[in-house]
């Protein structure tokens, strides 16, 4: 009777040791799985930051591209305004020329005619 006793004492520390085992293993799993859990939320997280800051830079460079866009614009019309104007002068040039050349070509002839 008291061998049957230590048996039953026995058998039930040791489901005791292998309850306390399983619940140890449970606990860690537990952990295991929070862990994983805040790492994947943290990571969805970060990208979700990630994606944020790039259409913000994205936005912010568009922007940028915009008002460079404007500020170019009247310059450039006023940089062919000046190319027509000095392409204007360059030809008025050209003609004062041909003309100063004409009435230069015209004073020798009549210089030549008054010596003879």
């Amino acid at each position: 009777a008291i061998r049957e006793e230590r048996e039953r004492e026995e058998e039930k520390r040791m489901r005791e040791k292998e309850e306390e085992e399983r619940k140890r293993e449970d606990e860690e799993k537990r952990r295991k799985e929070e862990a994983e859990k805040r790492r994947k939320e943290e990571e969805r997280r970060f990208a979700e930051v990630q994606e944020t800051m790039e259409k913000t830079i994205s936005e912010q460079m568009q922007i940028a591209e915009l008002e460079h866009e404007k500020k170019m614009k009247p310059l450039m019309e006023e940089n062919v305004q000046l190319r027509l104007k000095v392409q204007q002068l360059q030809i008025e040039n050209e003609n004062l020329i041909k003309e100063k050349n004409e009435i230069s070509s015209e004073n020798d002839q009549l210089q030549e005619s008054l010596e003879m």
